[in-house]
């Protein structure tokens, strides 16, 4: 199968929508606001709803457009991962710190699952489960090891599922066998996003898009003064809630981002449409999916059904033919 260049958007898939994924603010910048957060993804926005909801008045920054970065291009999946297994961080760091770490994401995913039905939010939220597919049979045996541990320590749902029975979760030869994690599932990220941005919305909060922050100075009485490109504005609280795309220009500000940030490059490609009834027949669990291979490849069904999402590391900033092709050597490796 050859790929044909003119059929390939270079689109995020979860940028189409009916929902808005910007506000309709045309206000000016203003003076001040109790709270002042850079960055208008789901950090900023998380942030941006507790304090409006205490009480606070909160406007948001934003050098893009809202959800711009990771937020609307990830791979939708709430698996609250920890690379290291539980078993390295116990070695490294004690039993205690692994047990915390590792019992706070389940926690979180949990906490998504609630929040969406709490709040209104129809992420198209679905807990699937997450099969990590082992990629050699001392991967699998390792993961066996690490199943028993969070079951039975830690009270995490997981089994195992082995390499003669994994057809039942993926019609692959890749893999020997692997784990299932029962609490782990999948949503649509731009309808997660505008439900979380009618949320902060309708609690009075104001986002300023295509407003760079170049400096965050201490004011001459109290609090902080952030200085962008439409003016400047006073806070009493500051937070910086930016990713891997800050840091662009050479003010004062985006160099002290750029020292203490690390960009994770990862590229997603989503396929024609399938139907149903194919994706399932090569998915017949409907699982999120994942594998053992120190870069990971991570990959789903999409929430109506109709396509199969796949994302890994990449090495290029800009997606390009080149990376279609990666991606999609990727996906046939694992689904032939």
């Amino acid at each position: 199968m050859t790929l044909d260049p003119d059929r390939i958007a270079y689109r995020p898939y979860w940028w189409n929508i009916d929902e808005p994924l910007r506000q309709d603010n045309h206000d000016p910048l203003p003076k001040a606001s109790d709270v002042v957060i850079v960055g208008g993804g789901y950090t900023g926005m998380a942030a941006a709803l507790v304090f409006a909801r205490a009480g606070k008045s909160v406007i948001i920054i934003e050098k893009a457009t809202p959800g711009y970065g990771a937020s609307t291009r990830n791979g939708g999946i709430n698996s609250a991962s920890i690379r290291p297994s539980h078993g390295e961080l116990e070695q490294s760091w004690g039993r205690q710190f692994a047990d915390d770490l590792y019992q706070e994401a389940s926690a979180a995913r949990i906490d998504l699952a609630e929040f969406c039905e709490a709040e209104g939010i129809d992420a198209m939220f679905k807990l699937s489960g997450w099969f990590k597919g082992a990629m050699s049979a001392k991967h699998y045996n390792y993961l066996a090891k690490e199943a028993d541990l969070l079951q039975s320590r830690l009270g995490i749902p997981c089994h195992m599922i082995s390499q003669a029975d994994q057809h039942s979760e993926i019609v692959s030869d890749r893999f020997y066998g692997g784990m299932v994690e029962d609490d782990v599932g999948g949503f649509h990220a731009s309808k997660f996003f505008a439900g979380f941005l009618r949320l902060i919305t309708e609690a009075g909060v104001k986002v300023f898009e295509k407003t760079a922050v170049d400096d965050i100075q201490d004011h001459a009485t109290s609090g902080k003064l952030v200085v962008t490109d439409k003016g400047s504005i006073h806070a009493d609280i500051v937070v910086v809630a930016t990713n891997g795309y800050t840091g662009g220009s050479e003010h004062r500000f985006s160099r002290f981002l750029r020292q203490r940030t690390v960009p994770i490059r990862s590229s997603i490609i989503v396929t024609e449409n399938l139907g149903k009834a194919r994706v399932k027949a090569l998915m017949p669990a409907l699982r999120m999916y994942g594998n053992t291979a120190k870069l990971t490849t991570y990959f789903r069904p999409t929430p109506d059904g109709q396509r199969i999402l796949l994302g890994a590391r990449g090495a290029e900033h800009n997606p390009t033919l080149k990376t279609v092709h990666f991606l999609r050597n990727r996906l046939i490796s694992i689904l032939p």
